[in-house]
């Protein structure tokens, strides 16, 4: 059926698929493509259902489909997904017409006697860049770098879910436990990188017993945040672990089957249902929005400060789900990608270096600092933090951390200043300081047994140019000369005795100082304008008015002379 109104009505297609329907996807308003509870049958339409439903060809192997997905790329490769249900992966390059196998053999080697192991496949969101797909079957989670330049059946698939953090290494054991949906959530760019969210359905046992993991945990959805990242590497957890009904929070049905896994698009909103097997109980549509797929947020030290090695780090970040969250994990590395190897921070807990769990959002690194003893002035350091992991003890046959991993922060940088005893420490301005004004005030701390200090500012690490010196009983001093704008200085200060010799060693600096205001604007001068003359032209005479009697007057005379005019002409007429 199809809604052209977001679901206020609904109308029957013309025709239908002439088997039940087991899976579908709709490409756009005219195609449809489905799965049918007949073997290894496929129906599509281009339509709209208007005619007869096409049966593209199908390899004879194929079971029941079970699911199908679309690339996200379709409109450009026209490519398609489809499991069935005896633990097979089919894909299509021609918009559906024709399928192959993917690997000869059932993914990972998933295979129960005498159990339908139903297949669920999604295209990695970065398909058209790294050619991966998924698949879920039973306890598997598997992945395939789809290469057209192979034979489809060559393909070989790799294990995924051999990397949960529990001490179990599949989903829910059990006779028709496991996957029962997958959905992927593209989570858009993080940290220069592209980055998605695998969300794998746990079903359970179909008896009403349900079904559990090596650590007893029901059903469920399992994630993982690097699904396409180096084998090894793949992180897998289960959402929810531990949290129980009573905490309205529980992705794990009591009886039934949990099924149709579903994600809002543009989010990592999950939706899912619990399919009751008891007719007293109705039927329950669960929803879990995943707030730690994302990365933690840094606030200090800002990125680039300049730390006082003598000084205790405090780091701190702002937090990212304050209703769940209750450990996070602090790395600090030599190098921006952090090799665990080459970890400074003291307590490493686990394989990726992870250097302490700490249940606030500050962290102060003040429990072994040999690390900065070694390091030269103005050597460059970096750090991160994430969500810390869950972990069950089955001593205590508890959970403890996360309660899932985040993503890590955007990694900072900081620099260390090397401060030995006796030296001076707490210099200011700071070391690596930005914006300094061209006449800086210096301080420092006390230093015990100096009776009065040396200063030396320089525009090189050597000091071989000097630009000012002095000495000041206190523990600060003016510089008597205007630096330049824009320009990275040296200095260095020294404690000294009144016998002369110097109480500790030089401490070095550096800062750099404000850029040059925007240059000022010439006033505009404006000038008075010439005063505009206007020169009228006079008047001309006034013309004098003849009176109105005097016009009468003229008009009476012309009149009588004009009669006695005609009055001689007829006198004086000559008679013929």
């Amino acid at each position: 059926m199809k809604t052209p109104d977001g679901g206020a009505d609904f109308s029957a297609l013309v025709r239908n698929p002439a088997e039940t329907i087991t899976a579908w996807v709709v490409i756009d308003d005219e195609t449809v493509i489905t799965g049918a509870d007949a073997g290894n049958l496929i129906y599509k339409t281009t339509r709209y259902g208007r005619r007869v439903w096409d049966e593209p060809s199908v390899p004879s192997a194929a079971g029941t489909i079970t699911d199908l997905a679309v690339s996200p790329n379709y409109a450009m490769d026209g490519t398609l997904l489809a499991g069935d249900n005896a633990s097979q992966v089919f894909i299509s390059f021609d918009e559906g017409d024709e399928w192959d196998e993917v690997s000869g053999s059932d993914i990972a080697g998933a295979t129960w006697a005498g159990v339908d192991n139903d297949t669920y496949v999604v295209f990695d969101p970065r398909y058209a860049d790294n050619n991966m797909v998924y698949a879920a079957s039973d306890d598997i989670v598997a992945r395939v770098e789809i290469d057209t330049a192979e034979d489809m059946g060559d393909l070989e698939f790799d294990n995924l879910s051999g990397s949960s953090p529990d001490t179990s290494a599949d989903l829910s054991s059990g006779a028709a436990a496991g996957a029962s949906g997958m959905v992927i959530s593209d989570d858009g760019i993080q940290d220069g990188e592209h980055v998605a969210t695998l969300y794998v359905l746990d079903g359970v046992a179909a008896d009403g017993v349900d079904a559990t993991n090596s650590a007893g945990i029901t059903g469920g959805v399992w994630r993982s945040l690097n699904p396409a990242d180096d084998l090894g590497d793949v992180i897998f957890e289960q959402v929810l672990a531990g949290f129980g009904d009573a905490e309205g929070q529980d992705f794990s049905p009591v009886v039934g089957a949990i099924s149709n896994l579903e994600l809002t698009g543009g989010s990592n909103t999950l939706y899912a249902i619990d399919t009751a097997a008891i007719v007293a109980i109705p039927d329950v549509i669960y929803t879990y929005t995943d707030t730690l797929a994302a990365p933690v947020v840094l606030s200090s030290p800002s990125d680039g400060e300049g730390i006082d090695s003598t000084e205790d780090i405090v780091f701190e970040w702002e937090e990212l789900n304050s209703d769940t969250v209750n450990v996070y994990q602090i790395q600090v590395n030599e190098e921006d990608d952090f090799p665990s190897a080459a970890d400074l921070t003291a307590g490493t807990t686990d394989q990726e270096g992870v250097a302490a769990d700490v249940h606030t959002t500050a962290y102060t690194d003040g429990n072994d600092l040999s690390w900065r003893d070694e390091a030269a002035s103005g050597t460059e350091h970096f750090w991160r933090v994430r969500v810390g992991q869950q972990i069950y003890s089955a001593t205590d046959d508890a959970w403890g951390g996360g309660p899932l991993l985040s993503r890590w922060s955007i990694a900072r940088a900081f620099t260390t200043k090397v401060a030995r005893a006796g030296d001076v420490t707490e210099v200011r301005p700071a070391p690596a300081a930005q914006d300094i004004v061209l006449s800086p005030a210096f301080s420092w701390g006390r230093l015990t047994g100096a009776d009065f200090y040396e200063i030396e500012v320089a525009t090189d690490s050597d000091f071989s140019t000097i630009i000012a010196v002095g000495t000041s009983e206190s523990e600060a001093w003016l510089i008597d000369t205007t630096l330049d704008y824009s320009t990275s200085y040296y200095w260095r200060v020294r404690g000294i005795s009144f016998t002369g010799a110097p109480e500790g060693s030089w401490r070095t600096s550096i800062f750099t100082t404000m850029a040059a205001p925007a240059a000022a604007v010439p006033p505009v001068k404006v000038e008075k304008a010439p005063d505009i003359i206007v020169e009228v032209p006079a008047a001309p005479a006034a013309v004098e008015v003849i009176p109105g009697w005097m016009l009468i007057t003229i008009i009476i005379i012309g009149a009588v002379l004009v009669i006695a005019l005609i009055v001689l002409i007829v006198r004086t007429r000559r008679v013929v």
